[in-house]
């Protein structure tokens, strides 16, 4: 089989003989450190890719695209009109008149705040409670209910009331009289309880119907509407638009504007992994230049001997460079291969670990995620490769230089 004459000889110095035995082995150090590195990249970055798909889609099962808000304590003008307008938008997939209100609801001794939201039981199927998984009772019951109201389940629990109770809502606003202050109150009837595997939905939010809500807030109309795109991360470009066509004191707001955090702490954490599991390449890329120095200093002599029989400078350095990359090289390959394999079969993998261990390796937290999501990013992949190929090189570079520039009087002459 053809193989370039410098890579033949950087293999032959290789072999394991007794005085090279020590060299192998570290070579062999080296390949398997490069392999576990790019493997834990690929692992690690595609797992953070899948929980952060996994997130999003909970987060848009029950978060409007954009949404269209009044100042507060005002309705939205004209808002069936400016809803019409919006619906024939492309791109809309529905569009949804509420109304909303932060108030403070109340059982017995139980208090808890809440967004009490204003909607319209027959848009469920795009609206504000798409998302929403009821375990007792429906949305649609709020149609047939005077003044009911459904609750999260975790804002249920807190309270501690069950379908048929009665709950107690205090605006923080309301008269002030002689003897007082005066909140507005009134009383619901629970009809429902949701699931929607957020704490800040399943804790904070209560829904009940529209017109009940524009009574209760003194609106008399809609105060908010939202939006369902087809195309999700479209919103902030439309967003964008609204707020140029739209009055200064409305507010336009994505999905992304709610949890701008939680995704910038996704990012974040990303790119420190992804430097943290670089260090082990980084590390391995050390143990190839150890391999390479070590070489060098053993084989002055044949050095020596190469360049009196005509081998240049650049020919030198690329004995021991193509030495450095193949070893690199098998490396990546091993890396690639075993990190794409767990990668895509990641879930099952914890699976199995979970049914040896007894019980899952990783507990629900308060968005619940199927299992461990992974998502191979081939963009991502070829980075990982592109690091740990210029690690190796560099790592390679520095003894293949000094080999180069090794004066062959010197090398024989320490022989």
């Amino acid at each position: 089989m053809f193989r370039p004459l410098p890579l033949a000889l950087g293999l032959r110095y290789l072999r394991v003989r007794r005085r090279t035995r020590f060299v192998s082995v570290v070579a062999l150090v080296g390949v398997l450190g490069v392999a576990l590195g790019v493997a834990a990249l690929i692992v690690v970055l595609s797992v953070m890719n899948g929980m952060a798909d996994a997130l999003t889609d909970q987060i848009l099962a029950v978060t409007p695209q954009v949404t269209v808000s009044a100042p507060q304590g005002q309705p939205l003008s004209d808002a069936p009109a400016l809803a019409r307008r919006l619906r024939a938008r492309p791109g809309v997939t529905g569009v949804e008149l509420f109304a909303e209100r932060e108030v403070i609801i109340g059982h017995g001794t139980a208090l808890a705040g809440a967004q009490l939201k204003g909607v319209q039981p027959g848009a469920q199927d795009h609206g504000a409670s798409a998302g929403l998984q009821m375990l007792t009772g429906s949305v649609s019951d709020l149609e047939h209910t005077r003044w009911g109201i459904v609750l999260g389940r975790d804002l249920a629990l807190n309270l501690n009331v069950l379908p048929g109770d009665k709950v107690t809502v205090v605006l923080p606003y309301g008269l002030v009289t002689p003897v007082g202050f005066l909140p507005r109150t009134r009383r619901f009837t629970v009809v429902g309880i949701f699931y929607a595997g957020q704490s800040e939905y399943d804790a904070g939010l209560a829904l009940t119907n529209l017109p009940e809500a524009e009574h209760l807030f003194g609106l008399g109309a809609p105060n908010a509407l939202s939006l369902q795109l087809k195309r999700p991360f479209a919103a902030d470009g439309l967003a964008e638009e609204l707020r140029s066509q739209l009055p200064s004191d409305v507010q336009v707001r994505t999905w992304r504007d709610g949890h701008r955090s939680l995704f910038s702490a996704l990012a974040n954490e990303q790119r420190m992994m992804f430097v943290l599991v670089a260090l082990a390449v980084l590390i391995a890329a050390f143990n190839i230049l150890g391999v390479l120095a070590v070489l060098v200093a053993d084989k002055r002599a044949e050095i020596a001997v190469l360049t009196g029989m005509g081998f240049t400078p650049r020919g030198i350095l690329g004995i021991f460079v193509s030495l450095g990359a193949t070893i690199g090289l098998i490396g990546i390959t091993l890396g690639l291969v075993g990190g794409l394999a767990i990668a895509f079969n990641v879930n099952a993998i914890v699976e199995g670990l979970g049914h040896l261990a007894g019980h899952p390796l990783f507990a629900a937290g308060s968005m619940v995620l199927p299992g461990l999501p992974s998502r191979v990013d081939p963009l991502q992949v070829g980075l990982v490769v592109a690091v740990a190929a210029v690690l190796v090189i560099v790592a390679a570079w520095v003894p293949a230089r000094r080999a180069a520039r090794l004066p062959p009087a010197t090398a024989l002459s320490g022989e």
